[in-house]
């Protein structure tokens, strides 16, 4: 792996906080204190891959979202990471809970397909979970605000913990994600000009457009502009900027 895509791996790495209630100087601490585990977890990840040759990395052994049973110990039953998802293991047949693994991440590919750029991927970052697991350690000891952290790279490979097993694997693609997004090219101004002519309604070619532009609008943050023009025998501003 190569410097520029180690850069877009150290801004990928990410983890998600949640406060009761912060006031102001809690917020400044929480944000500080997260922004120090990125940092944790983008140092790991660029030392790993910049130690890439000396690894011998063969099959892909580490848990699969969707092909593996969640091993024990580590497995845990929690309502406090966000709402129930659809998985392959459950706590009890009517349990609203996530069961997440604490001892070990769990990966995702976006593609069925998993190549030898991928392997090695998720070969150099099974170092990370003690990474992860340190970080959440230190975390239940102060504020107990940390929840996912995670890594995705440019093939499509995604890290996460604390692992939790899912039915689709495949179906998570962090690249068009707005944290992966914004990490890789910063705040953008986009302009989407999509042709609504007549011709468009041959092959599906409008549904196809719409679907494109809605993937794309679907990765913008906060700190993005965009406006969207359609256009036939006369051009339509949809979407002006500083408007909702």
């Amino acid at each position: 792996m190569d410097v520029s895509i180690s850069f877009f791996l150290i801004f990928c790495a990410f983890a998600c906080a949640r406060a009761e209630d912060p006031t102001a100087d809690t917020l400044n601490a929480i944000i500080e204190d997260k922004e120090r585990i990125v940092t944790r977890i983008a140092d790991a990840t660029l030392e790993v891959f910049s130690g890439e040759c000396s690894y011998n990395c063969g099959e892909l052994c580490a848990v699969l979202s969707c092909g593996s049973l969640l091993p024990e110990p580590g497995a845990q039953c929690r309502d406090d990471y966000g709402a129930e998802a659809v998985r392959v293991n459950t706590c009890e047949r009517d349990c609203t809970s996530r069961r997440l693994n604490f001892d070990q991440s769990a990966i995702r590919t976006a593609s069925p397909n998993i190549t030898e750029e991928i392997i090695t991927e998720e070969c150099l970052t099974r170092t990370l979970d003690s990474v992860f697991i340190d970080n959440q350690e230190k975390d239940s000891l102060s504020q107990m605000t940390l929840r996912w952290q995670y890594i995705g790279t440019p093939s499509g490979f995604f890290r996460c913990y604390p692992g939790e097993v899912l039915e689709q694997c495949h179906a998570y693609d962090p690249r068009i994600r707005p944290w992966y997004v914004a990490a890789t090219s910063g705040p953008k101004n986009v302009i989407l000009i999509v042709d609504v002519s007549s011709s468009m309604l041959n092959y599906n070619r409008l549904k196809v457009a719409q679907e494109a532009a809605i993937t794309v609008i679907e990765t913008l943050t906060t700190t993005d502009f965009v406006t969207v023009v359609v256009f036939n025998e006369t051009a339509k501003q949809l979407l002006i900027p500083g408007q909702t």
